[in-house]
């Protein structure tokens, strides 16, 4: 499939690292890592148990489908890619 040219919107402002104070894009990306973090430590049974009881597990479960790229890999069918 051939490279397609697509506006860069959605891509921070510039490429020098910077706080996620200063940004609520990095803010964002900061959350949904935390989020989907979480919920692999919990399938691993990792997480501890105070962020069990919290709930920090279901946190990347409630973000809308609408907004996920669940086809990022087929490994998994809740859009989170492994490194």
């Amino acid at each position: 499939m051939p490279p397609r040219n697509m506006p860069l919107s959605m891509f921070p402002k510039d490429a020098n690292f910077k706080h996620s104070d200063m940004s609520y894009f990095i803010q964002l990306a900061d959350l949904i890592v935390y989020a989907a973090s979480m919920k692999i430590r919990s399938e691993r049974g990792t997480l501890a148990a105070k962020r069990v009881g919290r709930g920090h597990h279901q946190i990347y479960d409630s973000l809308p489908k609408s907004v996920i790229n669940l086809k990022a890999t087929r490994k998994r069918n809740d859009g989170i890619a492994s490194i």
